[in-house]
């Protein structure tokens, strides 16, 4: 039973990779009762303004409060990513409804709140009862480790080598690294941020300076985690499949209808050039 006023809803397969000021969030949603969620800023809420125009043709304003030193944006959708949120708002709100085996809550809350917001003619009022918002830190501070990118670790790949995509990780001279790299005892690289692994060539949005704004932040990035490899050797294999029908929904990347960020003709290479390390 939680009697506490908040709660911190922590999601397995995502990160802190920056410092978040709790304290802070906390006491902002003591002193705003319209405060009912607080998020973290993650690679899909970056530039989160232009995005929510682009792909949606909706305008959302930043609001300021004193005890944050950043601003703060509505959010369209209903994310269950990790976040700090008011205890009574999960009892009366998120969970009282009917929720079946297998249901998700990013998709029995997202989508509806996404509707409510673009077809009521005013998002702001409509976002009202949802009351959840990002905290812009103008950098990521939560990282998702993507499920479809990696897997338990076989013991002989525990610590790196050119299987697991260790290729990019700094050599090491020293005589303790593992693989040829500099990487602490069990541990293996995995690809997150859903993007491909570096050996692919990650897929990157449009240069700077292109009139198009991308919906996805795509990172050049990957994480070293404890027990985790990429499935780098299964994609390689198994090359991209052609689309089965019309793509309906909007390119993440060029935000033009018909395909997907997959398909779309403005996604260029670029190498990885970052690896953030756990554990």
């Amino acid at each position: 039973v939680v009697r506490t006023p908040f709660v911190a809803i922590a999601q397995h397969d995502t990160l802190f990779v920056g410092p978040a000021p709790l304290r802070d969030v906390l006491s902002a949603m003591r002193a705003n009762d319209w405060l009912k969620c607080m998020h973290f800023q993650a690679a899909s809420t970056m530039d989160y303004v232009n995005k929510v125009k682009l792909r949606y043709g909706m305008e959302i304003h930043p609001k300021k409060v004193p005890e944050l030193t950043d601003q703060i944006f509505p959010l369209a959708f209903w994310y269950g990513r990790t976040h700090i949120a008011r205890s009574d708002y999960y009892r009366e709100f998120i969970l009282n409804r009917t929720i079946g085996a297998g249901d998700h809550l990013e998709e029995l809350w997202g989508v509806r709140q996404l509707t409510e917001m673009k077809e009521t003619g005013d998002p702001a009022m409509a976002h009202e009862k949802y009351g959840n918002y990002v905290l812009d830190h103008s950098e990521e501070v939560l990282y998702h480790l993507s499920g479809r990118r990696v897997q338990a670790a076989p013991e002989q790949l525990i610590g790196g080598g050119e299987d697991n995509c260790a290729g990019n990780v700094e050599k090491s001279d020293d005589s303790n690294s593992r693989g040829g790299h500099n990487l602490p005892p069990n541990h293996a690289l995995a690809c997150a941020e859903d993007q491909k692994c570096p050996s692919l060539a990650l897929p990157s949005v449009m240069d700077k300076g292109s009139e198009g704004l991308p919906w996805t932040s795509a990172r050049s990035r990957q994480a070293d985690v404890p027990g985790l490899a990429s499935t780098t050797q299964i994609r390689t294999k198994s090359p991209l499949l052609n689309p089965r029908g019309r793509f309906r929904q909007q390119c993440f990347a060029c935000g033009i209808k018909g395909h997907s960020y997959r398909h779309c003709p403005n996604i260029k290479t670029a190498p990885m050039t970052e690896t953030i390390k756990f554990g």
